[in-house]
Formats: C-alpha cells, sequence, structure tokens
C-alpha cells in the first residue's frame, strides 16, 4: 500500500508511507491530511528486471572491491592494512583490474566484507 498525505492548503505532498499502514495510522492521517491510497502498488523483484541483468554483466572482482570499500567508508590504505599489510598500489590494482584476486586474496576479502569469496574471482 501506498499512502501520500499532501498539505491541505498548497496540496502539496508532504510525505509517503510506503508498506503495511495500520488502520489507526491511517485514520489519523484522513484525519488531519488530505491523503491518497494506492492499494494496487506493483512489486517488481529487482533481481528479475533487465537492468540488473545488464548491471551484473559489467560487474567485475574490481568494480565488487571498490564498491564494498565504499559502502564501508574504507580508505584503499585502511583496507590494505586490514588485508595484511598490503598497499594503497596493491588495492587501487586490484579495483582497476590491472591486478589479478587470487583465490586466498578472495577469501580475505570475504571475510573483511561478510560476503561470498565467488564476488572477487
Amino acid at each position: 500500500m501506498l499512502a501520500v498525505v499532501k498539505k491541505p492548503l498548497t496540496k502539496k505532498t508532504a510525505f509517503e508511507i510506503r508498506g503495511e499502514i495500520p488502520d489507526n495510522v491511517l485514520a489519523f492521517l484522513r484525519k488531519e491530511f488530505t491523503v491518497e491510497i494506492d492499494d494496487d502498488e506493483e512489486y517488481v523483484d529487482l533481481m528479475e528486471t533487465d537492468w540488473y541483468g545488464e548491471t551484473k554483466a559489467t560487474m567485475t572482482p574490481g568494480k565488487y572491491i571498490r564498491i564494498y570499500r565504499e559502502n564501508k567508508g574504507y580508505s584503499q590504505a585502511k583496507l590494505g592494512e586490514m588485508l595484511g599489510g598490503l598497499t594503497r598500489q596493491n588495492i587501487s590494482g586490484m579495483e582497476n583490474g590491472h591486478r589479478g584476486v587470487s583465490k586466498e586474496m578472495a577469501k580475505k576479502l570475504a571475510k573483511v566484507f561478510q560476503v561470498s569469496a565467488d564476488r572477487f574471482i
């Protein structure tokens, strides 16, 4: 369900609520605001979309390393330290595809990022 709450005078959207909305919350919102309800909202499995397939096909081990590293907020130097004293240049080389990722390194990366080692091979 999608509830769009609009400001009374301007009818501009104030906020949206998605998912299961308790009846008492919905009643309050209807009393205080203009509310539009969409019960027919369609959900799509992201992993079944063309976009996901195309994006996944372009992913390399280096891109995965960069994405996971940036999501954790690690610098290349920090990740290198966590992997046993690798230099920033070594991490950069792996991310940019100039340096391969061994099975042992893939296992270390998987442990650091708590994901499957397959992502890095």
